[in-house]
């Protein structure tokens, strides 16, 4: 609807199409709220990029809105601040572009520091895939700020018309020079891009090792472990357990009794600095899963406290039917578990909710 009116605004331009730019920026500005309301609530990916999506489309309309009156003259501004929205995205560029440029900086120092050649080597290619991430961010900070300046003052003053020419020929060339420069270099930045790649999955590995080795100490345990029956009269809502004490092989019970009962058979890794094989070999294996006998059980059926199957298994289970496999009670979440020693698992993540 907001395009068609957009066209007939181009061949009619007696047309009031500024009633409908502020009724749209409202609209989606009551949507963008909606969509952060749903992303707090369920924090998936589909609610971020919907929210992502709508603040684009936001900015988008907002800035028409603005070009529309300043061109109808309800804005008596200069045109330069008629494009705020653009101005803020190029502020984020440059940002980043100083960003950049002070990376480069300091890997050039490194290189030229260095004797090692092999090094030199690791950085030459580090310094290749910089200087095209400082490139493309110059596509958005250096050339689309000179070409938006001399646009302005050409609106304002109509003059600058051979300085806003010269801005878009220049804009076309440097785009001509980053695609040469991104063919010539190609195997090196597709290396470099690997070797970010590589690096971001090695820290989200370390991030997650580092969470698994983060043991309580007995102090501060009760500060980690709830208790199912107080949680569920409160609200009817669950708290769900950071740690839970084993009783069998297919139960556990985040109890504050229960972990009091088996406080002398635990035995927490908190004194040194544990390293992940330390771990490997102090941590018993888990039992197979009852279900499919191929892979270990790591999960818990809440707020029964009763688990002994896989990831796949359970999830398949929770699709098919919604209630424990074991004692046929509503299941109200799965929690994925690792096994810290004999008594003691800890919860790494919420899989499933109902």
């Amino acid at each position: 609807m907001e395009y068609c009116c957009l066209i007939y605004f181009v061949e009619y331009q007696s047309f009031q199409i500024q009633y409908l730019g502020m009724l749209l920026c409202f609209y989606n500005a009551i949507w963008m709220f909606y969509s952060g309301i749903q992303l707090h609530k369920r924090k998936s990916e589909k609610q971020q990029y919907k929210l992502l999506s709508v603040f684009a489309k936001l900015c988008f309309i907002t800035q028409i809105t603005f070009i529309n009156l300043k061109l109808i003259d309800w804005l008596s501004i200069h045109w330069l601040y008629a494009f705020v929205i653009i101005w803020l995205f190029l502020l984020i560029a440059i940002f980043l572009e100083l960003i950049s440029l002070f990376n480069l900086s300091a890997q050039l120092s490194k290189y030229f520091s260095s004797s090692n050649v092999e090094v030199k080597v690791q950085m030459g290619t580090k310094i290749v895939g910089l200087v095209w991430i400082s490139m493309f961010f110059f596509c958005f900070a250096g050339i689309p700020t000179y070409t938006m300046i001399n646009l302005c003052l050409y609106l304002q003053n109509e003059d600058g018309g051979k300085n806003y020419l010269l801005a878009i020929i220049v804009s076309a060339f440097y785009t001509i020079i980053y695609m040469v420069y991104t063919i010539y270099h190609k195997e090196l930045l597709t290396l470099f891009i690997l070797n970010l790649h590589y690096f971001t999955r090695l820290n989200e590995d370390r991030n997650q090792d580092r969470q698994i080795l983060s043991f309580p100490s007995s102090r501060s345990q009760k500060k980690f472990v709830y208790s199912l029956k107080e949680n569920s009269h409160k609200n009817n809502n669950f708290e769900y357990p950071t740690q839970m004490v084993k009783i069998s092989s297919t139960y556990y019970l985040p109890d504050e009794l229960v972990m009091k009962r088996h406080q002398t058979e635990v035995n927490i890794i908190t004194s040194k600095q544990a390293t992940i094989t330390e771990v490997a070999v102090q941590e018993p294996t888990m039992k197979q899963c009852f279900n499919c006998f191929q892979r270990q059980s790591c999960v818990v059926y809440m707020p029964c406290g009763h688990g002994g199957m896989c990831s796949e298994c359970a999830t398949q289970w929770f699709n098919q039917n919604k209630e424990c496999p074991i004692c046929r009670s509503l299941i109200k979440a799965i929690l994925q578990i690792v096994q810290i020693d004999e008594q003691t698992v800890k919860v790494m993540e919420i899989i499933a909710q109902n």
